[in-house]
Formats: structure tokens, C-alpha cells, sequence
């Protein structure tokens, strides 16, 4: 049974999947923040798919929406906060059609926190403590000259008239109108989100890498930070697991991979996996369907193998 769900989820990865629902139209992407803060909402069509990067010099993040296209939206947007620029790019036709969403930094960041909620990608974005973030230069307006105001004409005398007063006029007493009462302020209904199960949680190393991967029963919505130099934490909000053995460690270190270990837990409602690093690497995540996968580069270096025993 074990084997079938994991032969499944590779089916999920297929990156042609994205697109046999139609495209996904990106139709508004929202820059927000404040000094050393940002957050970026990337709004589609249909729950997203897709993928994330980190790049240096000048330092930028990158994220790449599977069978996307662009409609609507600005090509370049200003920045605000620890964000300086967002730019926007579509390339690619069909099934490897592509839309790319790239934020340049003011300067050196944490890694962007990445929310997945319903059709929306939400990048929350936090400056390293003691960068500063220059502020937005402000033109200042041109002065104007004023010529000084002409004095004005003395007035002319005005003759005076006796008038008489005019008679008094009879009281009009008007009926008050009923008043209208007004309608009650509409509210809006919040819809609470819905709780998600995790199905499964599996590991698979590559020539290029190696893969850490959560099935769930739908969408994921999740956060991924690093808390620690070593330690990637992904969080899943009101989700549960579907059996006991979701929540035993899974051990890796005997792979060539970055990746020595996979820790389940539950922290309240949430479901929670920190994946211990051999070194840190690069990384990054992408959605398809209800899997979450995070990609690990292979690490630099790797420990010596211990030597053979003595034969007999």
C-alpha cells in the first residue's frame, strides 16, 4: 500500500499536469510593506503550481508559475519596504508555458516565507537586522514666483436710501416627513479555512539533488523558513495526519544527499516538518496539485565512508 501511494505521487509531480486544467492567469500582483519588511500577493486563476529561487548580485528572489500567463498586470512594479522592484515575465507556450514573478531586494534578507492560501501565492519578505533600507527619493517641486497682488481700488461712497420695512409675513408651519430607516451595514461573511490531512510524507534522492515531498488531501496551504542554520521548517495550518506512522522521523543520512533527517511533528493544529541539513544548500519549493515538494541541492561535500572491517 506504501508503494502505490508513493508511485501516485511521482504521477503528481509530472509538470505537464499544471496546464490540463487550463491556464493559470495571473491577474494582480500587490507589493506592500514597511522599513525592512515586504509582503508580496501573487493573485491566479486556480490554486497554483509552482516553483522558487534565490539569486545573488543583486540579491533576488524568483518564483515561476507552472502553465502561467499574465493579464492585466504592470510588467514592472515599484517596490516598498525590503522589496526595491517586482518584474514580470511570461515565456513559453502550452504545457511549459510559464509565468515569472522576480523581486529584487534592497539587501541582504531572510528567506522569504512562501504562503500558499486558495489561488494566491503570499511572499513575506524580512530584512537582515542592521541592513538599512534607503528611503524612496521624493522629487522636490520647482519654486514658483508670485507676483505680489495689485492694491485693490478705493472704494466708492455709497449713497444712502431710507427704505421701509416690509410687513411681516404669516407663519407656514410644514409637516414633518417620516423618517426613513436606514438599511443595516452589509457584512461580509469570512469564510474559515478548511482543515487538510496529510497523506503522506516521503524522501527521493537524485543524480542532481534530492527531494523532500507532503501528499495531502488538498491544496497545501504552508510557510517554509530556516529558524536555524541548518534546519528548513515547513508549518501546514490546521492539517492532521492520516496515520500514526506520519509522525516517525524519517532517517536519510546514509544517502549522498544534503538531507540527513525528516522530523513530523504536531504543534497545536498544525502539522510541522523540520528537515535537518547536512550543510546548507540551496533550495526550493514548488506545488503540484495537493504535493508539496521541496528540492535540496547536493551538498559540497560529504563525510569520508568509513572504512571496511577486516574480512575473515
Amino acid at each position: 500500500m506504501r508503494a502505490s501511494k508513493f508511485l501516485l505521487a511521482l504521477v503528481l509531480l509530472d509538470p505537464g499536469a499544471a496546464f490540463a486544467a487550463g491556464p493559470n492567469v495571473v491577474t494582480a500582483v500587490q507589493v506592500t510593506g514597511s522599513a525592512g519588511a515586504a509582503e508580496v500577493t501573487i493573485r491566479g486563476s486556480q490554486p497554483p503550481s509552482f516553483t522558487s529561487f534565490a539569486l545573488v548580485d543583486p540579491p533576488r528572489f524568483v518564483v515561476d508559475v507552472a502553465g502561467g500567463d499574465f493579464q492585466g498586470v504592470s510588467p514592472s512594479l515599484a517596490g516598498a519596504g525590503a522589496v526595491r522592484e517586482v518584474t514580470l515575465r511570461s515565456f513559453g507556450e502550452g504545457s511549459v508555458a510559464t509565468a515569472r514573478v522576480t523581486l529584487t531586494f534592497v539587501g541582504e534578507v531572510e528567506p522569504p516565507d512562501v504562503v500558499v492560501i486558495g489561488n494566491e501565492i503570499v511572499l513575506r519578505v524580512q530584512g537582515l537586522p542592521g541592513v538599512a533600507v534607503p528611503p524612496v527619493p521624493v522629487a522636490a517641486a520647482p519654486p514658483v514666483a508670485v507676483a505680489p497682488p495689485a492694491p485693490a481700488p478705493a472704494p466708492a461712497p455709497t449713497p444712502v436710501v431710507a427704505v421701509a420695512p416690509p410687513p411681516p409675513a404669516a407663519p407656514v408651519v410644514a409637516a414633518a416627513a417620516p423618517e426613513t430607516p436606514l438599511p443595516p451595514p452589509s457584512v461580509k461573511p469570512t469564510v474559515p479555512p478548511r482543515p487538510n490531512r496529510v497523506e503522506l510524507v516521503g524522501f527521493r534522492n537524485t543524480p542532481t539533488g534530492s527531494t523532500v515531498f507532503v501528499r495531502l488531501q488538498s491544496p497545501p496551504r504552508f510557510s517554509a523558513s530556516e529558524p536555524r542554520e541548518g534546519v528548513v521548517r515547513v508549518e501546514f495550518p490546521l492539517t492532521g495526519v492520516s496515520q500514526r506512522n506520519d509522525l516517525k522521523p524519517l532517517d536519510t543520512s546514509y544517502f549522498p544527499s544534503a538531507v540527513t533527517r525528516i522530523v513530523p511533528s504536531r504543534a497545536g493544529r498544525s502539522f510541522v516538518l523540520e528537515i535537518l541539513l547536512r550543510e546548507r544548500v540551496g533550495w526550493s519549493q514548488r506545488i503540484d496539485g495537493e504535493t508539496l515538494s521541496l528540492d535540496f541541492d547536493p551538498p559540497a561535500r560529504l563525510a569520508a565512508p568509513s572504512p571496511a572491517g577486516p574480512g575473515k
